[in-house]
């Protein structure tokens, strides 16, 4: 079958097949090239993004979180022997007065 093809076809046939050979070669060593760069950034900014938020929870939840083992803290047992609970109601104002950004704490009316 090659035989019957004349030479100006088989010349045509074998450069493109030159010039096919190594484009798709270089194609495909590129693609695997950019694949995995765009993977690696991916991973990369996908770790960046869960460090930011995990300091966006820490500066947001800490400050919280001491406050209420503050107030664990300042309260106990001896707050509440008095029913009008006069001296837990003055922790809590003091502790409001005290913390920026607070804007209110629970008191049940009497």
């Amino acid at each position: 079958m090659f035989k019957k093809i004349s030479l100006k076809n088989k010349l045509i046939l074998s450069f493109a097949l030159m010039l096919l050979v190594p484009s798709i070669l270089i194609g495909i060593s590129s693609y695997q090239t950019a694949r995995n760069y765009v993977e690696t950034q991916m991973i990369s900014n996908a770790t960046e993004n869960v460090e930011i938020l995990n300091e966006l929870l820490d500066v947001t939840i800490k400050p919280k979180m001491e406050q209420a083992v503050f107030l664990s803290g300042a309260f106990n047992q001896s707050l509440f022997i008095d029913r009008s609970y006069k001296e837990a109601h003055k922790q809590l104002k003091n502790f409001q007065a005290s913390t920026e950004g607070l804007l209110s704490v629970y008191e049940k009316e009497q």
